[in-house]
C-alpha cells in the first residue's frame, strides 16, 4: 500500500484516485431516422388511406363458424385420447399402437412416480401378450410398479419409448 499526505495509508477503496484522468465524451452519433416519424401524413395520403378502409366489405368471404361444433369436434378428436383396449384389430384406425407394428427392436417402459425403468425386446414382448396387444397397455403388466396404491387403481403413469 502507498502511503498518502499526513499519515493516512490508501485502501483498496482508493484506487479512483491513483486512475488516469478520464477520456473525453465521445461526439454524439447522428441516428437514421425513419420518415413516417416525422409527423402527421400528409392529406393526401390520409384520404387515399380513408377511402381504402371505408371501401372494405363489411363481412369478409369466410364462412360462418360454429363454436359449439367445433368444440365438438375438438373433444371427439381421436388423437386427444389414445385407446386403452387390450387388443386392436389389424385394420383399426389406432393399429399403429400394435405390438407388430411397432418399427422398433426394443421398447422401455418407465414409471413417472417410482423411476422404475425396464427394457423388453418387441420380439419377446409379443410372445408374452400377442402380435395384437396395444403397447400403452403392456406396460402395467412388464413393470411392477412399487406405489401399490395407485398401481391398484391403475393410475400409475407408465410411459414408453423406443
Amino acid at each position: 500500500m502507498t502511503v498518502m499526505g499526513k499519515g493516512r495509508s490508501s485502501s483498496r477503496y482508493d484506487v479512483w484516485r491513483d486512475a488516469p484522468a478520464r477520456r473525453p465524451p465521445r461526439p454524439e452519433r447522428k441516428r437514421w431516422r425513419s420518415r413516417d416519424l416525422k409527423g402527421p401524413l400528409p392529406t393526401r395520403v390520409t384520404r387515399n388511406l380513408l377511402a381504402a378502409i371505408r371501401s372494405l366489405p363489411v363481412r369478409g368471404p369466410w364462412p360462418e363458424i360454429d363454436e359449439e361444433a367445433w368444440w365438438k369436434d375438438v373433444l371427439m378428436d381421436r388423437r386427444l385420447r389414445p385407446p386403452s383396449a387390450l387388443r386392436l384389430p389389424a385394420k383399426s384406425e389406432d393399429a399403429r399402437l400394435r405390438l407388430d407394428r411397432m418399427p422398433c427392436k426394443s421398447l422401455t417402459f418407465t414409471c413417472a412416480h417410482c423411476r422404475q425403468t425396464a427394457t423388453f425386446p418387441v420380439a419377446e414382448l409379443m410372445r408374452t401378450f400377442g402380435a395384437d396387444r396395444n403397447v400403452r397397455t403392456v406396460g402395467r403388466q412388464a413393470i411392477k410398479c412399487k406405489t401399490t396404491a395407485l398401481m391398484r387403481e391403475r393410475a400409475c403413469p407408465i410411459s414408453y419409448r423406443a
